[in-house]
């Protein structure tokens, strides 16, 4: 059996965030933002169906350690 562990190491000024994201069948395509008040401070890579990502972010620190996360839907409902 082989083991690896990945971690990351945030800098003073920025926040450490951990995203685990599991899709189903029908979501192939679909992404998310963080803003950070308007501003968006990230985008995810679109996602493919049935699959679980986790990531792993440094954010830069806002002030007050506060984000929103917005699911960006593709396909008939969405901008896609």
């Amino acid at each position: 059996m082989s083991l690896s562990a990945a971690f990351i190491v945030c800098e003073s000024d920025e926040v450490y965030a951990k995203i685990i994201r599991k899709s189903g069948t029908f979501v192939s395509g679909e992404s998310f933002d963080i803003l950070s008040g308007s501003q968006t401070v990230f985008t995810s890579q679109p996602f493919v169906a049935d699959q679980q990502k986790t990531m792993e972010l440094c954010l830069a620190d806002s002030g007050n350690k506060q984000f929103t996360i917005v699911l960006m839907p593709t396909g008939p409902m969405g901008p896609g």
